[in-house]
């Protein structure tokens, strides 16, 4: 996941629209008509697993804070969701049991234009729903709010949190991902960012970015060759690719203390004295962990 820039809302949005009520109905005519101008701010791409949409599915624009009813998904990744077979992102039956919170939602934010994101139908539809989780988590019979002030959602959004990327952490051997924050594991289990069908496609552009790495840190490297490297890699984590937040964790994970900023600033980044040696050493260490201690499931306790 990376961030994006929110479209401008438009002169008169919402104007029109019946008055907000707890238990709707709401007008899906207000959101659904600026459906483009979501898909053109995020290249495309699903806002919580980066896959590209536009052209492949009918995406949704997604209400971040659900509007109807909010739930809450469980600690035990035995209850994300797994899929029913390979390569085929269906849900199997009673796999993913998310948790009741409240019978109603953030309905006075159902024409908040703050509120929208373009995402993909799998993370919408079949995983996400009306999951938010929140810290801390609310009692029963709790309702949200609007002067409600102490539970925070645990949720990545991508136009508003800052290198989001970096609540995780993506195994460019395998293309599992795993929480690094709270945050981040929260989002993985609300999205379905486990997923085996979203593991196998990050899983390739991880591969990719682990090559560049591979030749970025080889001592046996060439001025030119290096120099193609950071130039493959910096477009590789481009905002317009697929899996961008993904090749961000790996490639800052592969050439810490350097941060994506400092990556893409330029192409071939003047690197303090020792720093490439460090990274060598760091990247190594890391890899041979990886390989030692294989994941053993998809997220680190909510």
């Amino acid at each position: 996941m990376i961030r994006f820039t929110r479209p401008a809302k438009p002169p008169g949005f919402a104007k029109g629209a019946p008055r907000l009520r707890a238990k709707g109905p709401f007008a899906d005519a207000v959101w659904k008509v600026h459906k483009t101008a979501f898909s053109q701010a995020q290249h495309g791409k699903c806002g919580y697993c980066e896959t590209y949409v536009a052209g492949t599915q009918d995406a949704d624009v997604e209400h971040y804070a659900p509007k109807g009813e909010v739930g809450d998904i469980d600690d035990d990744p035995s209850t994300w969701g797994a899929e029913r077979q390979p390569f085929v992102a269906n849900l199997r039956p009673r796999s993913r049991t998310p948790v009741p919170r409240s019978v109603t939602g953030y309905w006075w934010r159902a024409y908040d234009w703050t509120n929208y994101l373009f995402a993909c139908a799998v993370c919408n539809q079949k995983y996400k729903g009306t999951v938010f989780p929140l810290t801390p988590t609310p009692p029963k019979r709790w309702k949200p709010t609007r002067r409600d002030r102490t539970h925070q959602p645990l949720l990545l959004n991508c136009y508003d949190d800052d290198a989001p990327w970096r609540h995780l952490e993506v195994s460019p051997l395998t293309g599992d991902v795993t929480g690094k924050t709270r945050r981040g594991t929260a989002t993985i289990a609300t999205c379905g960012l486990h997923r085996d069908t979203l593991r196998v496609d990050r899983q390739r552009y991880g591969a990719k970015a682990n090559l560049l790495l591979d030749e970025i840190l080889s001592r046996q490297a060439n001025a030119r060759s290096r120099a193609n490297a950071w130039r493959d890699l910096v477009a590789l984590g481009a905002p317009a690719a697929p899996f961008a937040g993904a090749v961000r964790c790996i490639a800052e994970a592969g050439l810490a203390p350097l941060q994506w900023r400092e990556i893409e600033a330029t192409v071939r980044p003047q690197l303090p004295p020792g720093a490439l040696t460090e990274a060598r050493g760091l990247c190594q260490a890391r890899r041979m962990h990886a390989i030692a201690s294989p994941t053993s499931g998809p997220g680190a306790p909510l």
